[in-house]
């Protein structure tokens, strides 16, 4: 028989061998797996340190600190809290700049699946606001230096912090320098209670329809929101009893201008005063739409 393989799903490879053909099962750990659901590399973790905000401290002066309050690494953000960098365009792939409503101002972001993030949470009831390229960190590894910049930065409505690093596929990730930066940045983050999270292409829609559909959102992003609007939105949802649809409170936004209507009630979607679920089916009239 003549050496050879078969794939058996996604982890596991069966190769036949040359001297009598027994099938002999390699299982083989993908980087997404392995770094993601499995948070190796460890080497840095220490589960004795709970997580606590107070390790964020701005420097005092003229104060001694104790050997145990040494910095695991310097957290930078830029003045204002704006990106920390910018993109020209003067680069071999995809850069640009989104004007978000979440962030208030433009975000630059560099790949698509950047910019795929950036979009999916605009229209994330969960995320309150948006940062892009906000936070730096900066320590000595294994005593080489390094400066790393996360990708964007999602402040969720509970008021936790997630940082995220995107990458397109887990071959990104095939450096081992990246990986204990990564790695030991997530420590940081997680003894500062921050949540840092390396997210896929993959992994960013539910569906094709959840890509659609934010896509479509996201384009309505900056239709002016009013306080007669607020009180509309109040209005219909008392006399529909608590349940409408996108096209029934479009009505009731602009009578008798249903394209009006439509992008309002996008607007007030990215703006948290409704709530919609993007996944599952294309949006329409008929989609339902909840108060917060």
């Amino acid at each position: 028989m003549r050496a050879g393989r078969r794939e058996m799903g996604p982890e596991t490879v069966v190769s036949e061998a040359a001297t009598g053909g027994a099938p002999r099962a390699d299982v083989r750990t993908p980087i997404e797996r392995m770094f993601v659901r499995l948070h190796e590399p460890d080497r840095f973790a220490d589960q004795g340190v709970l997580p606590s905000s107070a390790r964020l401290r701005w420097p005092i002066e003229r104060r001694t600190i104790g050997r145990e309050e040494l910095a695991m690494c310097h957290m930078i953000r830029a003045e204002g809290g704006g990106p920390l960098r910018s993109f020209s365009g003067g680069l071999a792939h995809e850069t640009g700049w989104h004007h978000s409503r979440k962030a208030d101002r433009m975000l630059g972001w560099e790949g698509e699946t950047a910019y795929e993030l950036i979009i999916a949470a605009e229209s994330d009831h969960a995320v309150k606001r948006i940062e892009a390229e906000s936070v730096a960190f900066e320590s000595v590894l294994d005593g080489i230096p390094f400066h790393y910049t996360i990708d964007a930065e999602l402040v969720m409505a509970d008021g936790t912090i997630t940082f995220v690093e995107v990458k397109r596929t887990e071959a990104d990730l095939r450096d081992e320098r990246l990986r204990e930066v990564l790695a030991f940045v997530r420590e940081a983050c997680r003894r500062c209670g921050i949540r840092f999270l390396i997210v896929f292409r993959g992994g960013i829609w539910a569906d094709r329809h959840h890509r659609r559909n934010a896509h479509l959102v996201a384009r309505h992003a900056f239709v002016p929101i009013d306080a007669e609007h607020r009180l509309a939105i109040r209005r219909h949802f008392e006399e529909a009893e608590g349940a409408t649809t996108r096209g029934a409170l479009a009505a009731a936004l602009a009578p008798g201008r249903p394209v009006l209507g439509r992008a309002l009630v996008d607007a007030c979607m990215i703006e948290r005063l409704v709530r919609i679920d993007l996944t599952g089916r294309r949006l329409g009239d008929a989609t339902e739409v909840h108060l917060p």
